[in-house]
């Protein structure tokens, strides 16, 4: 831990990642980009602690045989948490001089992302005369806010509470960035997190059973019929 660069590595995880992302899947993304759907996928760029958004469409489109590879990277990046996994490095070419890059979890800079503050969908749709109507759908893969929990007054469980409590006040207030977003442009606003009576501690853990309760969990909820919220956390 004091030697490397994180206390897990991703050996596993980028084996299962490139299993997947083939040239078939690939060329279907293309496929796709061209029917002008969109797939992004955010890091964070580790040295300028800034998030990144990927094109991965466009990059589908645009870069033959280096195209897999490449979003194999992106796509561990994205899930590369700092301290626990790794960062990743990227190789880019910027006006003919070669940079290599180190890109983390884009929960560092943005734990959900929908589109920036300076594009307003409303006005883009008055100019090109279009009238769609449109919904935005958030997925918090954890609760709304930290359980209840006696503090203990150690160095490291101080750190590790405050740290929590830093990213799920980051990931809420996310989210009202959306939703508010949305008011403006007149978009739906749709957004599920997992339950209170559910205490989602384990998502880094990838523990089988934490993962089969949760599984349970979504198809139960799934089974009932309405489980979406028109208004983020603070609103409700």
């Amino acid at each position: 831990m004091l030697s490397g660069s994180a206390v897990s590595d991703t050996t596993s995880l980028k084996k299962q990642i490139k299993k997947y992302v083939t040239p078939e899947l690939v060329e279907a993304i293309a496929k796709e980009h061209a029917k002008n759907r969109k797939l992004f996928v955010v890091t964070t760029h580790f040295d300028a602690m800034r998030p990144m958004i990927w094109d991965i469409g466009e990059i589908a489109s645009n870069r033959g045989k280096d195209a897999a590879p490449l979003i194999v990277k992106l796509i561990l990046a994205s899930a590369s948490i700092p301290v626990l996994f790794p960062p990743v490095p990227i190789e880019r070419k910027i006006n003919d001089k070669h940079f290599t890059e180190l890109h983390v979890d884009g929960g560092m800079t943005r734990s959900v992302f929908a589109y920036p503050a300076q594009i307003s969908v409303k006005e883009v749709d008055r100019i090109q005369g279009l009238n769609f109507h449109r919904n935005v759908y958030v997925i918090l893969n954890s609760n709304n806010r930290l359980p209840y929990e006696p503090a203990s007054v150690d160095v490291l469980s101080i750190a590790e509470r405050s740290t929590n409590g830093l990213l799920q006040n980051q990931a809420n207030a996310d989210i009202e960035r959306i939703y508010y977003l949305a008011q403006r442009d007149g978009i739906n606003f749709n957004m599920i997190e997992i339950p209170d009576n559910f205490v989602a501690d384990g998502a880094t853990n990838f523990d089988p059973t934490y993962m089969k309760k949760l599984l349970e969990l979504g198809m139960e909820i799934g089974r009932k019929g309405s489980f979406w919220h028109d208004k983020p956390p603070a609103e409700r």
